[in-house]
């Protein structure tokens, strides 16, 4: 038998719902004792506990009130992601790292870095390297070297950045493979 959602009736005796409703308690002790949960029946210290947890990936950023936050799987990257939202609306946090091929996502920290040739003509000193994924908010730091074939050697140095890119100073025209750590949110 299954689950029957509309028993017992107001016209229906308990008697004769009787066989409906113990198969009600039953089915309920199968569906949560199958997904998720310690079954109810037979009763032990962990009956009715979560073995695990299961998320539906949402399409959208549930609202939170004030107080209240919530722990959902959202896409990001193209991946379901673990995320937490603070309450009154507030901030999305990834509960575990996201890993991609050239970043991280630790609690909101993000690591980002690459191997990226850089050429400039030979009356420049400085270029600039854009992120292939800008910062959502902050760059915090960048830190960069040269890395393999190249023409010249860098120093390191980085005059400026931006959520979107860094320059680097310190060079003489010519290519250079640039090796970048950056830190931002």
């Amino acid at each position: 038998m299954s689950y029957q959602p509309n028993i017992p009736q107001s016209n229906q005796l308990l008697s004769l719902s009787q066989l409906d409703l113990l198969t009600n308690f039953q089915q309920l002790n199968t569906i949560f004792g199958n997904v998720d949960h310690v079954a109810y029946y037979p009763a032990t210290s962990n009956s009715g506990k979560h073995n695990k947890s299961t998320y539906v990936q949402q399409a959208s950023d549930p609202s939170t009130a004030a107080a209240e936050g919530a722990v959902y799987t959202k896409s990001i990257g193209g991946n379901p992601t673990l995320v937490y939202r603070n309450q009154s609306n507030g901030s999305i946090v990834p509960l575990l790292p996201i890993v991609t091929s050239t970043s991280l996502n630790i609690g909101g920290l993000i690591f980002q870095w690459a191997t990226v040739p850089l050429t400039l003509p030979s009356s420049a000193n400085s270029g600039t390297i854009s992120f292939s994924t800008p910062f959502p908010n902050n760059c915090y730091i960048v830190i960069a070297n040269t890395n393999g074939p190249g023409t010249q050697t860098f120093g390191g140095a980085t005059s400026s950045f931006t959520v979107n890119n860094f320059v680097c100073s310190g060079l003489a025209g010519g290519t250079v493979n640039i090796n970048y750590l950056a830190i931002g949110n």
